[in-house]
Order: C-alpha cells, then structure tokens, then sequence
C-alpha cells in the first residue's frame, strides 16, 4: 500500500490535496496528515474520512512514505523536502522553493512530465497562474511565438484563508491596500526590475515549462475581489502573420483545455469554482500576428491541488511498470 503524505494538510490547498488523492488515485493508498505543532493533535474530515493531523518534525521516519505533497510555504518546503527526498520519497512541492534549481523539474503534466527523468525526486508545482497559461499557450508554440503578454485577476483564495477572511470581512490587515470593492495591481513583493515576484515567476516559470528561449514576456499580476478562480488575460503575438483557423484548430484539438470558440460565448472566475476545468474563451485576432484570449482556472485545484496530484497519478502509474 502506498503511503502519501500531505504536508500543510490544515491549509486549503492541503485539504483539496487529500480531496483529489481521493478523487484521483485509484491504487491503494493510506494518507497521512502532517502539518505544524499549531495543527498537531486536530481532526479533519475530507469527503467523509478523517485524518488526525500529525507533527511534521526531523524526527518522523521519512522512509515510511513513498510520495509527499507540500503546500506549507517555502520555509518548510526547504527545511524538509530534501530529508523525504533522500529517504526515497517523491516529493511535489507547490511553494516556489524549487521552481528554479536546474535538477528539479517544473512539470505540468499535460505539456512536460516527462521532464522528470533522470532529475531531482523533487518536483515543483508550477504557480497557480502560470498552470493555466501554458496549458493555453502550449498548443500554439510551434506556430513560433515572440511575444507573450499575460495580465491576471487573482482571487483572494490564492492568499489562503487570511485573503478569503479579508474580503469576508473587509477589515484591511493583510493585503497591502483594501481588497472589498477593489483590484489591488501588486502580488507579493517588488523586484528591483520594477515587477512583483508573482509577476517574475509567471515570466520565468513560463519559459522553463515551455522550454521558450529568447522571447519577451510581460505580465501585470492583480488581486480582485473574487473568492476563487484566476482569470488570465493573453496576448499571444508570433514570429509571422497567423491564419486564425489554424490558430483555433490548435486550441480545439488540445485535450487540455476547455476552448469556447464562439467569441461571444465565455467562462467568468465564478463558474470555476468546483471544476478543475481550464477554459479559453474570447480569442480574438490583433493585427497580423497577434491574438488574445481569456483564460480561467480554479486556482486551489488546477492551479495548485489537482496539478499536484495528477504529477503523483503519472508516477505510480510509471512506477507500476518499471
């Protein structure tokens, strides 16, 4: 029996983590619920089965575990993926702890998992946003891109429960101006090139997802007062004037992606609540080389969860048949 550890299991990418190992793994397979001392010792109950929270500390047996989820923060991701690593555990990070080292891999499963190979046993879980963006992008890349434009409206749920509980209750001790009636344009700190760090991931993850070299990327990251779900606004502009329908064709064929062909037929941030479904919808031509697009995705499963868990799904499955 394979046995999965979920790291920050409290959060709510934690909680929608053991939901999909639930929904998605079909082996057998015990959980085990592992979080800081503040949640040591509590109860949860996902889809009916509940799970006494344990310490995560260095003295655990970290060989016990065949596969780790982490959604916990950077801190604790770098004080113990290794130690589950070097046990012989795969790990699937979902801080940004590990984006960018070279042995480790950055995998959408849909586009690179088989990047993994002869890597890190340290997989990173892409940010929220950058996930549903490549999975658009992807089917367009051999139409030779140079520019890629991305603006975002991020939900307060990609803050965790301390953006949900600011934009229940309005009261601004958290964001860094008022979210409730508001679109703050800054995700995470500045950098020192004028972007935020959420802004420079999207940038660089999306060039190493992509495997795009020598190409511009641009992207404005901003907060809505939106529960769940990050809308992803895209200008993709190529290398030479395009033919739409082959443009749409691409996006059609793509199993990946939910694409709404009709340009005035479209999927909003609330209708992805409870679906792990990215959708693409008012794709329009921009000039001669250019289109744009809207892009939705629920941010804790897709974005975060469900990617995590399917990167598992691809493991056991490539295991079983070593």
């Amino acid at each position: 029996m394979l046995n999965i550890a979920v790291v920050g299991a409290t959060g709510l990418v934690g909680n929608e983590m053991i939901s999909e190992i639930h929904r998605l793994i079909t082996d057998q397979y015990k959980i085990t619920a592992l979080a800081s001392s503040r949640s040591a010792g509590r109860t949860i109950t996902i889809n009916d089965h509940q799970y006494q929270v344990e310490e995560l500390t260095t003295e655990i047996d970290f060989g016990q575990f065949d596969y780790a989820v982490f959604s916990a923060g950077g801190d604790t991701s770098r004080n113990f993926a290794k130690l589950f690593a070097d046990a012989g555990c795969y790990v699937i990070d979902n801080s940004s702890a590990f984006r960018f080292e070279d042995e480790c891999s950055l995998i959408v499963p849909e586009i690179n998992f088989e990047s993994y190979h002869l890597k890190s046993p340290i997989i990173a879980n892409p940010n929220c946003s950058t996930i549903q963006s490549v999975l658009a992008i992807a089917p367009l890349v051999d139409f030779g891109i140079e520019v890629i434009d991305y603006t975002t409206y991020q939900s307060v749920s990609g803050s965790g429960l301390n953006g949900i509980n600011e934009l229940k209750t309005a009261v601004n001790d958290f964001y860094p101006k008022p979210i409730t009636n508001n679109v703050i344009p800054q995700i995470d700190r500045f950098l020192e090139n004028g972007n935020t760090f959420e802004e420079q991931k999207m940038i660089d993850e999306t060039i190493k997802i992509l495997n795009l070299n020598n190409i511009e990327i641009t992207a404005t990251c901003a907060r809505v007062p939106v529960y769940y779900g990050h809308g992803v606004n895209i200008k993709v502009t190529f290398t030479e004037p395009i033919n739409f329908e082959q443009i749409s064709a691409a996006l059609v064929d793509s199993p990946a992606i939910s694409y709404l062909k009709d340009y005035s037929t479209y999927v909003t941030q609330l209708e992805v609540a409870d679906t792990d479904h990215v959708y693409v919808s008012r794709i329009r031509q921009v000039g001669k080389r250019s289109i744009s697009m809207f892009v939705v995705g629920n941010n804790i499963k897709k974005g975060a969860a469900t990617n995590s868990v399917q990167i598992i799904k691809k493991l056991i499955k490539e295991n079983n048949h070593a």
